[in-house]
């Protein structure tokens, strides 16, 4: 082999010229031959992989004793309180059929302690309600406090005046607070959020912006983006300005979540691409503990079905 290479060398530099082989070579070094040992090392691999697939297809073959555990998920959320002050037209929790009511302080502490060892520290306290509208808030944020656990707050914000000592008084526990608002005129805001007053709203806002952002407080936004108020989306950003920084304002579009989905279908903005999500990739990443303590595989489990 190492005579017949010499031979074919020599007859090239005599062909071609010695400036000519030289480049010719290093052409050679530089592509053709990283290309080379990348197919032998694909064909190496891909003899592997076929050998590994006989293997398994063998009537010998035994699976390991100790089947894969996935990682257990590293996101929760506890709801404290299933209620609500208004009754959203894209959320309608007033259809939900289950037992209205708030979580039990012990039931609650047993599984934020659970929690907790399985390394979990921050837990997000609403599922199809509204946190502030549950009445033991403050017994709920001293147990948050004793286990050093940080819940994440989501509300429409029209309680927040009703509350404002316990959120102060329990600043070191939460000062995040996410303000659900679908609305940037007292119409389509009254709409939307069916229950909730434009004059509520705005008072709240204020009050929480004299008086818990000087405290620490962040207050950030989400809209739900539909048909009935996207044409507000620009003006959105400068009616809550003076509340919540543009840096901190969130637009998500309608989904299809609640149980009467005659509305989502009124308003989505894209009915001709909307396809339905399946498999949810949620249930693989998180799980929902109800108020009894049920676990539920479902972020909006109005019934109590997926159990």
């Amino acid at each position: 082999m190492g005579k017949a290479t010499n031979i074919v060398k020599r007859g090239a530099r005599a062909l071609l010229g010695e400036g000519a082989y030289i480049g010719l070579r290093n052409c050679y070094r530089r592509a053709w031959l990283p290309i080379w040992n990348l197919l032998f090392t694909a064909t190496r691999h891909r003899a592997r992989f076929w050998r590994a697939v006989k293997l398994l297809d063998s009537e010998s073959y035994c699976a390991p004793a100790t089947p894969h555990r996935p990682p257990f998920p590293g996101y929760a959320v506890v709801e404290i309180n299933n209620t609500c002050n208004i009754n959203c037209l894209m959320c309608d929790t007033a259809s939900a059929r289950r037992q209205k009511g708030v979580i039990d302080i012990g039931l609650l502490e047993r599984v934020l302690a659970e929690l907790k060892q399985r390394g979990i520290r921050s837990v997000d306290v609403h599922t199809i309600g509204d946190p502030l509208a549950n009445p033991k808030l403050p017994a709920v944020l001293a147990v948050f406090r004793k286990l050093r656990m940080t819940p994440g707050l989501s509300t429409n914000g029209l309680l927040i005046k009703k509350h404002l000592k316990t959120l102060i008084e329990y600043r070191d526990v939460t000062s995040l607070i996410r303000l659900s608002i679908d609305g940037a005129t007292k119409p389509t805001y009254e709409r939307i959020r069916a229950g909730g007053k434009w004059e509520d709203l705005m008072e709240n806002l204020t009050i929480a912006s004299n008086e818990l952002v000087p405290r620490g407080f962040t207050l950030t936004s989400n809209m739900v983006v539909s048909e009935d108020n996207v044409s507000e989306a620009g003006l959105f950003v400068e009616v809550f300005r003076p509340f919540v920084m543009p840096s901190n304002m969130q637009f998500s579009f309608v989904n299809s979540l609640a149980p009467d989905t005659s509305y989502f279908h009124r308003v989505n903005l894209f009915p001709n691409h909307t396809v339905p999500n399946r498999p949810c990739s949620l249930p693989f990443s998180s799980f929902w503990v109800h108020l009894d303590g049920r676990v539920s595989s479902c972020c909006r489990d109005y019934h109590g079905e997926v159990i």
